[in-house]
């Protein structure tokens, strides 16, 4: 049976239109199947976007819970300019205004990810103001491992217009192990943590 579980670091209150913050990706990655990711959301599992590393496919980019101008889903690319150790700036914001979304990636926006639309089941879940997230997840039988992820310098978006940031500490947001998929549980998910605000410095590892 498959397990899809994270650790997550949301604010406690639906102040933002966004947020950025600097990853360090694991200098060490073996995944056997399924997946590891680090990814930001925006609203209760409405918009989230991020890195993952896939067996057999290594490292993509992905953004969930949005349509292209074609009404095509948007998902995920394999990327070649990521790599093991890398520390990269990662942002992602929403305009409910227009209902759309933009990934950016060391400080440019993700060509397929940019000015995207929110679907319908998403906008359920958006408002002008949201809960934003970061997460370390999972999804696999039970044998992946990676070494020491960091998010950094997180900032929370506090404006329509994109030009307030407020620093993200720990008093803002809760940090749980949470099951990201209905059909698994957290018997075998197993972290250490190692905090300096909010949802910074997490050394992870995995075992059946």
């Amino acid at each position: 049976m498959n397990r899809h579980a994270g650790i997550v670091a949301e604010t406690t209150s639906a102040n933002y239109t966004g947020l950025t913050a600097k990853l360090t990706i694991p200098s060490s990655i073996h995944v056997n199947d399924g997946y590891v990711d680090w990814y930001m959301g925006i609203g209760k599992s409405a918009i989230e976007a991020g890195i993952s590393y896939k067996a057999g496919v290594g490292f993509k980019v992905f953004i969930n819970g949005v349509v292209n101008a074609d009404k095509e889903d948007v998902r995920s690319k394999p990327v070649s300019f990521l790599s093991p150790g890398q520390t990269v700036d990662m942002k992602l914001v929403y305009n409910h205004g227009t209902k759309k979304a933009t990934l950016y990636i060391n400080s440019k926006p993700i060509d397929w990810a940019t000015e995207v639309t929110a679907t319908a089941d998403a906008l359920k879940r958006l408002s002008t103001y949201n809960t934003v997230k970061l997460v370390h997840g999972v999804e696999d039988s039970g044998f992946n491992t990676f070494s020491q992820a960091t998010y950094s310098s997180p900032q929370l978006r506090m404006d329509t217009a994109g030009t307030q940031y407020k620093a993200w500490t720990s008093s803002l947001s809760t940090t749980v192990p949470r099951v990201l998929g209905s059909y698994v549980t957290l018997s075998n998910f197993k972290q250490t943590f190692r905090a300096t605000s909010a949802f910074t410095k997490t050394r992870s590892y995995r075992k059946n």
